[in-house]
């Protein structure tokens, strides 16, 4: 798989929607400045912390609870090493266990893509990894705000795409661990009709205050490789 010039490597057993939508969606709402350190939790196969580590020099840290995937996500840091301006390294680590650890308010910005199914929701995928990635059946979405907040420094952010439907938990939970929400930015791939996911920015210990920012449309659907592409190519 090729996210721009970056060449993925992913499990041999994913298939239909590929990761992608995210990296570009995320990546975009990120603005990462030389010698900022950035987490990602769930980092996968590593795509997203690659294509931050691309953008600029910045260190990028990756937590992964499935060796498997970080086995995977190391082999594409050394098959794209070259294009990399930053550093980049995966741990696997289990997020709910972040707290009393090295990593502990180190980070200027933490990215996710949690899981927007509660457990038990929905048609649950056989495939380990896709399983996790959709559906609370392990971490929770608390337990990524919660992980975000133990890695951020006071006034770090918190980046991540989410379903629209979810958001009220979101707000909460975002509140109650001392990372109000501060932007939302609805999604939609066709336009009139309602936003199918939002990319949202929360600050650590910021002051209450949220805006909604100006919408994006996705013009082909938000898993195709055309609009993948696309979107990274509009960075440039």
């Amino acid at each position: 798989m090729r996210l721009g010039q970056l060449q993925i490597e992913l499990p041999e057993k994913w298939r239909g929607c590929r990761p992608g939508h995210e990296v570009v969606l995320l990546s975009e709402s990120v603005e990462i400045k030389p010698g900022e350190r950035v987490a990602e939790l769930g980092s996968g196969v590593g795509a997203l912390a690659l294509t931050l580590a691309a953008r600029a020099a910045v260190e990028v840290v990756g937590f992964e609870i499935q060796p498997g995937l970080v086995e995977i996500a190391l082999r594409n840091a050394d098959l794209n090493a070259r294009l990399l301006r930053g550093s980049v390294r995966f741990e696997t680590h289990d997020i709910r266990q972040l707290g009393g650890t090295e990593w502990e308010g180190k980070f200027d910005h933490v990215l996710a893509n949690p899981p927007f199914y509660r457990a038990g929701q929905g048609r649950c995928s056989p495939q380990t990894a896709r399983a996790l990635a959709r559906h609370e059946i392990g971490a929770t979405i608390d337990d990524f705000v919660r992980a975000a907040a133990i890695l951020l420094r006071p006034r770090g952010r918190f980046h991540c795409i989410f379903r629209p439907e979810r958001l009220e938990d979101l707000l909460v939970l975002a509140s109650r661990h001392r990372c109000p929400i501060k932007t939302i930015r609805p999604i939609y791939t066709r336009e009139g009709a309602a936003a199918e996911w939002a990319i949202v920015t929360a600050v650590k210990d910021g002051r209450p205050g949220l805006a909604i920012a100006s919408p994006k449309l996705i013009h082909q659907p938000i898993c195709s490789p055309k609009s993948i592409v696309q979107g990274l190519k509009s960075k440039r």
